[in-house]
């Protein structure tokens, strides 16, 4: 077992360790779906809700959640964090949602909603759970300076057990 992997890498404060061969795993979706899924070619529709994977996306899906591998392995790398697959985990396997994951995921509809012409500002969850006590934060102290010209804003608060999502149209 030792001497297998490489050591792990501290990215963005958090631990991921990479392993030559998941970097080599093909690329099984190709241009095609490269296309679709740019954040400017995606649309909202109801045949999202019963889409089903073709056999790539579903092998790179197995792959992912597969709790044989290791739970540190570094998935995806987004501007504001990283994703191992333990994070993935939260998603199909426990039913609950790491925040981590939840950041990332919305801030791909951040980029979705911009390339539409719409500013969006989504408060990061860790944010805003330090709202409530024992924290006690001011929430105005995280908003953008810019909020007042905001389209949309989305506060996700934490209430117990679970995130609520609270939306404000700004007209």
């Amino acid at each position: 077992m030792s001497g297998d992997t490489e050591p792990q890498v501290r990215v963005d404060n958090k631990k991921a360790s990479r392993r030559s061969t998941d970097a080599t795993f093909p690329d099984l979706c190709g241009p095609p779906c490269e296309a679709l899924t740019k954040p400017e070619n995606i649309l909202p529709s109801r045949s999202s809700w019963c889409f089903v994977p073709h056999p790539g996306q579903q092998q790179l899906l197995n792959y992912v959640l597969d709790i044989s591998r290791p739970k540190d392995e570094l998935i995806v790398e987004t501007s504001s964090g990283c994703l191992t697959r333990a994070d993935f985990w939260t998603l199909g396997l426990n039913k609950q949602m790491e925040s981590t994951i939840g950041n990332g995921c919305f801030e791909l509809i951040t980029k979705i909603v911009q390339s539409k012409g719409i500013s969006i500002y989504i408060e990061d969850l860790y944010v805003t759970r330090t709202w409530l006590a024992p924290y006690g934060c001011d929430p105005l102290q995280s908003f953008p300076t810019d909020a007042q010209r905001m389209d949309i804003i989305v506060l996700p608060l934490w209430t117990p057990g679970h995130f609520q999502l609270c939306v404000s149209l700004v007209f």
